[in-house]
């Protein structure tokens, strides 16, 4: 964690005991939700296409090599992608979500998940 994540988690992040509590008590705190991190994504590419001489390259991670041979054939240059900090078992680091949990997420990420074309399961 770099040191501005580290003051953020510290002033807004260190009261919530848990992920749920986070989700439930947290997420959707405007403090939370201006920080880079808890923003929709859809935010970060709305407009982008507005400049001149740019081009809006979307991708998602769970098709991550094959979106990464794509760009690098469409723009010419690349090297080869790394894989890094690789989870090795889920057991552990599983996250269980409460139907509640779902359903406040969607609701503050809806955009995302309609601009980006994921489906919603409460």
């Amino acid at each position: 964690m770099n040191s501005v994540d580290a003051m953020f988690a510290k002033k807004y992040l260190r009261d919530f005991d848990s992920f749920e509590s986070f989700v439930m008590s947290g997420l959707g705190n405007k403090a939370i939700m201006d920080y880079m991190h808890f923003k929709p994504q859809v935010d970060y590419i709305d407009g982008v296409g507005e400049f001149d001489n740019v081009k809006v390259i979307v991708k998602k991670y769970e098709n991550i090599d094959e979106s990464y041979k794509e760009v690098v054939e469409s723009i010419g240059f690349g090297g080869e992608l790394g894989s890094h900090n690789i989870t090795k078992s889920l057991e552990k680091n599983e996250v269980f979500f409460t139907d509640e949990m779902k359903a406040k997420i969607f609701s503050i990420y809806k955009s995302d998940f309609s601009y980006f074309g994921y489906g919603y399961e409460p």
